[in-house]
């Protein structure tokens, strides 16, 4: 361990230990005081162990003992699963001829799979009502994950073929499966808490990277020798990008997109007053951190979302923009302001070659997309020496687009039908509990509104992970509303 992990993990520590001793009382509104212990405990271990281990073997073992036993203590193991999430940097090992793991694979292994394993029978209602639709979505979300790897057959061996099913299925099906298996109405509050938790901790650390100029969590990547940041030091004009412990700044854009959302259900739920004041703050300094435009679009859509679903919807959008648009012009008087309008996508000046890249790919894509239209082409990118950036690649940045390109328009299909069903079935529910509880018919709304911020972002900048959790959560949702968990008639 040399000095630069040494100093990183002591920033790291001290802003940690700061958030969770404020953010405490909040969270034992929505979880029990034992879990929140343990969650802590757990995230703690593995951010000193992803700063003293002299290698990515150490740092796995450590991760994937304590996570067995943090998900075993814990009485929301995907809870633990989130607050986990972002506890290393963002990595890529390769066991050779089984699987390449990530932070994220290695949770789904370590808790979400004996999660599901030890998962009680539901009530036969409970099975009834999920079984509406939701296998539906299931097989269609299935049948995205297999349709790729198996394009891959007449290049690569079926070894390599399965290996690709297998990663797919940890970082999709898994927790998809995982969530939507929620079987308490109380523990989808309590995973959305713990989720808003870990990203707000990651708030005043993005504030330090870019004002710093320091990444803290890149370097231990590289130092272990699986560092994926190709784009680890990327500049919005003279400001560095913060990255935290994601793999892009657009990544970490949706990360702070999503906790938004979350924190807008939660803080009126708690009525918390101050507290949902430095929550929306901390985050929106986190989402200005990263410099990601489309993380800002899809915070702000979800917002407009969220407020147009609840009574009175047009006035509360109205009052919303209103007031934004009043903060936006007397922003413009502080070098601050003028620094966000300019790195705004189409009226800003810093940057709009990245619009124009966008513009260029979503044209050039029309045009090669109906030459291999069902199942894609995985070569395309030779076709599209056009589009070649300055690192030697060509930056298919729409994840629609990606996936209609390099596996065609039939697991395009699937994965749009799958969002769609989940959507709708989560919306359903929240008008169905609107008459007889608003708590209930605002948590579909905020899912809802989420997933439909998150469907924008894809369009820019390709599929998060956050997609298969919020799915899995508005399935558990709709579920639950069905069963009668929620007070409806």
């Amino acid at each position: 361990m040399n000095l630069n992990s040494i100093k990183s993990l002591i920033v790291v520590l001290v802003i940690a230990i700061a958030v969770f001793q404020l953010a405490r009382p909040a969270c034992l509104r929505f979880m029990a005081a034992e879990d929140f212990r343990t969650r802590r405990t757990a995230w703690f271990i593995l951010t000193v162990a992803t700063f003293i281990s002299p290698s990515i073997w150490i740092y796995a073992l450590i991760a994937v003992s304590v996570s067995i036993w943090a998900g075993r203590r814990d009485s929301n193991p995907v809870a633990m699963y989130l607050m986990l999430m972002y506890a290393a940097p963002a990595f890529l090992a390769r066991i050779p001829k089984v699987i390449d793991f990530d932070q994220q694979r290695l949770l789904a292994i370590a808790i979400l799979i004996p999660a599901l394993l030890r998962r009680q029978p539901a009530s036969s209602q409970a099975a009834q009502s999920g079984s509406r639709g939701g296998g539906i979505a299931a097989f269609l979300l299935f049948s995205f994950c297999t349709i790729q790897p198996m394009l891959f057959v007449p290049f690569e061996t079926w070894t390599s073929v399965l290996r690709r099913e297998l990663m797919l299925l940890l970082t999709i099906m898994v927790p998809y499966l995982a969530f939507s298996r929620i079987r308490d109405c109380r523990l989808i509050p309590d995973a959305m808490a713990t989720y808003l938790l870990s990203v707000v901790i990651m708030a005043p650390l993005a504030l330090f990277e870019t004002m710093r100029g320091w990444q803290l969590y890149v370097l231990r990547a590289d130092a272990w020798g699986v560092g994926v940041n190709p784009f680890g030091y990327l500049m919005r004009g003279s400001q560095l990008r913060a990255l935290v412990a994601t793999s892009h700044s657009l990544s970490l854009g949706i990360v702070f997109a999503i906790a938004f959302g979350f924190s807008l259900y939660l803080m009126r739920t708690w009525k918390a007053g101050w507290t949902a004041v430095w929550v929306y703050s901390l985050l929106w300094v986190g989402l200005f951190a990263a410099y990601a435009r489309s993380g800002w679009i899809a915070a702000v859509l979800a917002m407009f979302v969220y407020l147009w679903l609840l009574p009175g919807g047009a006035g509360r959008v109205t009052k919303a923009a209103t007031l934004m648009l009043l903060g936006g012009a007397i922003s413009l008087l502080t070098p601050f302001g003028r620094r966000i309008f300019d790195s705004l996508p189409f009226v800003g000046t810093v940057d709009t070659g990245s619009v124009d890249y966008r513009q260029q790919l979503f044209q050039e894509s029309l045009r090669l997309i109906p030459d291999h239209p069902w199942f894609g082409d995985l070569l395309v990118k030779q076709k599209m020496t056009a589009l070649y950036q300055g690192q030697g690649i060509v930056d298919l940045v729409n994840g629609y687009l990606q996936i209609a390109l390099l596996y065609g328009l039939v697991p395009l299909a699937a994965v749009v039908l799958f969002m769609l069903i989940v959507a709708g079935r989560t919306l359903r529910a929240s008008m169905r509990t609107r008459p007889y509880d608003e708590s209930a018919a605002r948590l579909g709304n905020i899912l809802v509104a989420c997933m439909l911020g998150t469907y924008f972002f894809i369009w820019t900048a390709g599929f998060p992970d956050q997609l298969w959790i919020l799915a899995g959560l508005g399935m558990a949702y709709a579920r639950l509303v069905a069963s009668g968990a929620y007070r409806v008639s």
